[in-house]
């Protein structure tokens, strides 16, 4: 976690604020704040996924789309990254924050997501997001795989359609 943490902050990436963006006091006027983390979903919600997370799933298969749609009712995260190009994926590999040339970011089978607030040393964070997008892959009946379930290292915050349901 601390090499990926490193990583992003050496290409530029910022820790999140408590809140998202989106979520200043004019924009919770029009939409509540998200429900806490074990709390089922009992509505419709409205968009919870900040202009910025949906930038960031541009490009990401539509049923891991759908899946973290319905994952965000239940717990606060943003969209770390969703699709990269291969070029960003070897800067990765190199500074080791990922391990395969083969990731299913190049094909958007996959999102890195992050607990607001973000706390790369939290690892209960990221394992309470897990569950909460685990629960929503069930419900949506869609294949997924967490990164925090590898062997022989954690990726807490990577998220994957399985390669078995949904091949290349």
């Amino acid at each position: 976690m601390k090499a990926l943490a490193r990583l992003l902050g050496w290409l530029g990436w910022r820790q999140e604020p408590a809140q998202p963006a989106a979520h200043t006091a004019a924009a919770q006027a029009i939409a509540p704040a998200p429900a806490p983390l074990a709390a089922p979903a009992t509505a419709v919600a409205p968009e919870l996924l900040t202009p910025r997370d949906l930038e960031r799933l541009r490009g990401v298969h539509p049923d891991l789309v759908r899946v973290i749609r319905r994952a965000r009712r239940d717990a606060a995260f943003f969209v770390i990254e969703g699709v990269r190009s291969a070029e960003r994926q070897r800067v990765l590999v190199a500074g080791g924050a990922s391990r395969t040339q083969n990731s299913r970011h190049l094909t958007g089978h996959a999102v890195d997501l992050g607990p607001i607030p973000l706390d790369w040393q939290n690892i209960d964070s990221f394992r309470a997001i897990a569950r909460v997008v685990q629960a929503a892959a069930e419900a949506e009946g869609v294949s997924i795989r967490w990164g925090g379930s590898f062997t022989g290292f954690f990726d807490g915050p990577h998220f994957e359609l399985t390669w078995a349901a949904y091949p290349v």
